[in-house]
């Protein structure tokens, strides 16, 4: 029975201009085979479909090291995947669109207040009755407010939209800003969400 074995001392690996690997070569010791072709057969079952996150391409004879005994490189690669610049694939540049509408917001305490009239303090509630316990009623006050949504759409290759791409934008659903970010402050924007649409030209992310 072949015996397949991961070569830790050879790899070879490509990465982008965006820091994407685009290209993994790993080789494969298998032992007990009669030739090259039961060598790829056995390496075909035994390899993984996927490494970090690139999907098997192809498979290959290296070298016949003994008799019985041959070194296979395995090449996970994009069929989409470039190594050229981001400059060369001349990615458009993200477009934006805004809406703004109107709402209410209910508040119930202010940050100061002033005593305008006897000497309770209401430890800034708005609309308090004035009384304690079980009797007291803050009934607040509706203030109106502006609701501002922005929406970023950017044209990417399909290659660049991996797993580990989507898990990134998942995180930032429900997340506010922690720096400045299209001119709003820390902690003034909050993602919302993410659509991906495909198209023949590339995967449009808004």
């Amino acid at each position: 029975m072949a015996k397949v074995e991961q070569r830790y001392d050879a790899r070879a690996m490509a990465m982008d201009a965006d820091g994407e690997f685009t290209e993994i070569g790993v080789q494969f010791l298998v032992s007990e085979v009669g030739d090259e072709a039961e060598a790829l057969k056995a390496v075909r079952e035994a390899a993984p479909e996927e490494w970090d996150e690139l999907p098997m391409e192809s498979l290959e004879i290296s070298s016949r090291d003994a008799d019985d005994i041959f070194t296979v490189e395995v090449k996970y690669k994009h069929k989409s995947s470039s190594t050229s610049s981001s400059k060369e694939r001349n990615e458009e540049e993200a477009t934006v669109s805004f809406d703004c509408g109107g709402g209410t917001m209910h508040l119930t305490h202010s940050h100061g207040q002033r005593i305008a009239y006897g000497t309770k303090k209401a430890g800034g509630a708005i609309g308090w009755n004035g009384k304690t316990g079980a009797e007291m009623a803050i009934s607040g006050v509706d203030v109106p407010t502006a609701q501002l949504r922005e929406t970023y759409t950017k044209v990417m290759r399909l290659s660049r939209i991996t797993t580990s791409f989507k898990r990134k934008v998942a995180k930032l659903v429900g997340k506010v800003n922690s720096g400045s970010f299209k001119g709003w402050s820390k902690g003034g924007s909050w993602w919302a969400r993410s659509t991906p649409a495909r198209s023949r030209a590339g995967a449009r992310a808004r």
